[in-house]
């Protein structure tokens, strides 16, 4: 990350002060200034993407500095952003109550340039590291063309929510659009793959915070419902997945098939869920597609051969 480009934002009432601490850092950094929380809020939102760190008094007028952290966390801002907060003195609760919201470090009046330079720069490194892990984490996890998690971080996703003693029903829904390889071979790889992320935005309007959704193969996608309040609620869901997919036309309908399995009626742990909302779907393709089936006892009556399409990594 080139650090010439990036800049620092200094949040404080007192001119002085900001021009204090400007001078420490505009060598290295663009500086950009506020004077009270409102325009900080305003300035983070239009920057977010050069900001390196945000210097933040904690007293000011319109709206103070534990606030703007309140707000900043709310829009998940303080994840990658990193932000020091600037007192008077000895902060006491307001340094708990800013560690809480996000803050990295907190820095008291008066000011030593050398050990405030120092330790502004050692947090803005932090920063360029925390955005460098999470970056290559979400590669490590999503699916390069849709974005939703890929087949290895959905059996980790879903392994996790069935060891949360706080789970107490869940289903499996294993996906598949139809005849696919025909979408491809009349419209090109390119409309495929459009099919494919709309796929992917419409089952992630489907899910709650606590649910999980991905793409596992090629043209296959899951995904985990947890907590659903009612069977005929869940059985309205993959109903309206179904429509969802009804909804494009290509010289004929586009269509999916899902197969179910739930949490504790038909396993417990993932590997039994994903065989059976694997044989449901398949047994679902054999006597007719564009609809779902819950895994039960007719799933087994016939020669089963996993829908799973074979597919080199994750990416279509």
């Amino acid at each position: 990350m080139d650090s010439m480009r990036q800049s620092i934002l200094i949040v404080d009432d007192m001119e002085q002060n900001r021009k204090i601490l400007g001078m420490m850092f505009q060598d290295t950094f663009e500086i950009l200034e506020a004077e009270n929380g409102y325009e900080a809020m305003c300035c983070i939102r239009e920057n977010q993407d050069v900001l390196a760190a945000v210097l933040l008094d904690v007293v000011m007028p319109v709206m103070d500095g534990l606030e703007v952290l309140e707000h900043m966390q709310d829009e998940a801002l303080t994840e990658a952003l990193p932000v020091v907060l600037i007192a008077a003195e000895e902060p006491g609760i307001a340094a708990r109550r800013g560690y809480a919201l996000g803050a990295l470090d907190i820095l008291t009046r008066p000011f030593d340039p050398v050990v405030i330079k120092r330790r502004v720069e050692n947090i803005i490194e932090l920063g360029i590291h925390k955005r460098e892990f999470k970056k290559l984490k979400n590669e490590a996890e999503n699916d390069a063309l849709t974005g939703i998690f890929n087949r290895k971080a959905m059996e980790d996703r879903i392994g996790g929510i069935l060891n949360n003693p706080e789970t107490q029903c869940g289903a499996l829904c294993f996906i598949d659009v139809d005849n696919f390889k025909t979408i491809n071979d009349s419209f090109g790889h390119l409309y495929g793959d459009e099919v494919l992320k709309q796929m992917a935005e419409n089952l992630k309007s489907c899910a709650l915070p606590g649910d999980a959704v991905g793409r596992i193969g090629g043209d296959e996608f899951m995904i985990f419902f947890r907590n659903y309040s009612s069977v005929e609620r869940l059985k309205q869901k993959i109903a309206g997945i179904c429509e969802n997919f009804r909804r494009y036309t290509a010289e004929g309908q586009i269509t999916g098939s899902i197969g179910v399995a739930r949490y504790p009626e038909d396993g417990n742990c993932y590997g039994i869920l994903f065989c059976k909302a694997d044989q449901a779907l398949y047994h679902l393709k054999r006597s007719g597609k564009d609809g779902y089936q819950f895994y039960d006892e007719s799933c087994t009556s016939l020669p089963f051969q996993s829908v799973l399409t074979q597919v080199e990594g994750e990416t279509k």
